[in-house]
């Protein structure tokens, strides 16, 4: 009997192994538990550290709970019921365990300390469903709204910016009178800077005016008295160490009432000092030569006696003027100077210690100069 080989053949065939439809659906399975897994990864990553931080201790503890105390058959599933529980049965008796009362006794957590629990075991949930461990819904039940409601557990509401709170047109309105007087408050400041230089100008104006006045009554009299002198001179003495002294003399064959008439066009009775006077070189002219025609005060001294100034008052004027006067003789004598140049030597101190004559007057007497 001759064996004949047997010559098999293989059958091949195109189809595949799995079907195309399994193997898309296998794929899309294992894309949506990829893209599960990054949403997970990626919603635990945007927190802040110190909300990952306070989010993980809480849920460790809801663990612990939920595993070591309770031992649920579903773990650490998270469910209204089983949050309420947890709420019920340890967050609210526990306490504040970081703070304690001065008598050492547990201090009771707050709104926000409790809810702040509700938040961490919720971010939990929701981390369960996009992984699809938990079925639940993330948002609160009515179940837990009445809980936080029958143990007053409520958030503090935000701040709101004013901006929002308030429409433009409302905000106008309560800005408006406090802009009133804002502007109000700047122009009346406004007001009162300008009435006071208003005020400096006008007394700045008013010292113009009067220097003015001062300065051409001087002139006006410095003419008439060099006019006067040329006509009807009066006795003077201009002794200096370079000049000769010149006397003039009224014949004493004249009687008072002639000298009166001829030399002074006011009585001595009737003359009456300046007060206006500014400069120690007006007072002298009006002592040695005289003023607008009048009589020097020498000459009514010399002429006089005190017959001219017999009221109190113009007998205390001329006493004060007196200590000018002496002055002016003294600075002439020890300086060997004309007397015109003693009180323009004396006039330059005052100008030079910035005073006025009556303050000059009180330095002379208390010998300050």
């Amino acid at each position: 009997m001759q064996n004949h080989p047997h010559n098999y053949s293989s059958k091949q065939t195109d189809e595949p192994l799995i079907d195309e439809g399994c193997q898309m659906d296998l794929d899309n399975d294992n894309n949506t538990a990829s893209n599960t897994q990054m949403n997970v990864a990626e919603s635990q990553r945007l927190p802040s550290t110190n909300t990952v931080k306070a989010y993980g201790a809480k849920q460790k503890e809801w663990k612990a709970w939920c595993t070591e105390i309770k031992q649920f058959e579903d773990g650490v599933i998270v469910t209204d019921e089983k949050l309420c529980l947890f709420l019920k049965d340890y967050v609210i008796p526990r306490g504040n365990i970081n703070v304690k009362k001065v008598d050492n006794t547990k201090r009771a957590l707050g709104s926000e300390s409790i809810l702040a629990f509700v938040k961490a075991i919720q971010n939990l949930r929701k981390e369960q469903s996009a992984l699809g461990i938990n079925t639940y819904p993330t948002y609160r039940s009515e179940l837990l709204k009445t809980f936080l409601d029958s143990h007053n557990i409520k958030s503090t509401p935000k701040k709101t910016n004013s901006n929002e709170e308030f429409p433009m047109n409302q905000q106008l309105q309560v800005l408006m009178p406090e802009l009133v007087n804002i502007i109000n408050s700047g122009f009346n400041s406004i007001l009162t800077s300008l009435n006071a230089m208003q005020t400096q100008i006008e007394n700045h104006c008013r010292e113009m005016e009067e220097y003015q006045s001062s300065t051409r009554n001087l002139i006006s009299e410095s003419l008439m008295q060099m006019a006067t002198n040329i006509t009807n001179p009066h006795q003077y003495n201009r002794g200096t160490s370079e000049e000769a002294t010149v006397i003039l003399e009224v014949p004493r064959s004249l009687n008072n009432s002639e000298v009166s008439s001829s030399s002074s066009p006011v009585s001595p009775a009737q003359y009456k000092m300046k007060r206006n006077l500014v400069t120690i070189n007006d007072l002298w002219q009006e002592y040695d030569v005289g003023l607008s025609g009048n009589p020097s005060i020498k000459s009514l001294e010399e002429e006089f006696g005190t017959k001219w100034r017999k009221s109190r008052t113009e007998s205390k004027f001329f006493s004060t003027r007196l200590i000018v006067y002496k002055e002016v003789q003294k600075i002439s004598r020890d300086d060997c100077i004309s007397t015109e140049e003693a009180a323009k030597k004396l006039e330059r101190r005052r100008v030079d210690l910035k005073v006025s004559i009556d303050k000059l007057i009180k330095l002379i007497k208390a010998s300050a100069l």
